[in-house]
């Protein structure tokens, strides 16, 4: 009986970890960290370019170190484009792991649903 008291101790001695840091253990543990890690920024498309800018455009999807994204029209292609190297740094501030994105491409195809394909 006394086994099971120290077993219940020790199980709950520890101290707690966020979700983050446990997640982060688990895909590590299963070499997963850089296939999650690829498309995390996804997540926080709307922080890295603001809503204004998510409005209008979306990442489509991620090929070697170019990032592939689709604008409503090509009035927001263009804006964009002047905007590329600021884009491109706050990227860069948002992705912990995996290669970094060092080109974006902007392809005009119209915002309709939030399907991406990753």
């Amino acid at each position: 009986m006394e086994a099971k008291s120290n077993d219940t101790k020790r199980r709950y001695s520890r101290r707690p970890i966020t979700a983050h840091s446990a997640l982060h253990s688990m895909l590590k543990q299963y070499n997963l960290v850089d296939g999650f890690a690829k498309y995390q920024f996804v997540l926080r498309w709307d922080e890295i370019v603001g809503s204004a800018i998510a409005k209008h455009a979306r990442p489509d999807c991620l090929r070697g170190s170019t990032l592939y994204v689709q604008v409503e029209s090509s009035v927001w292609a263009t804006e964009l484009s002047f905007q590329k190297q600021l884009i491109l740094e706050r990227l860069a501030e948002y992705r912990e792991y995996g290669k970094p994105i060092t080109e974006i491409k902007f392809t005009v195809a119209g915002i309709k649903s939030p399907s991406l394909k990753f």
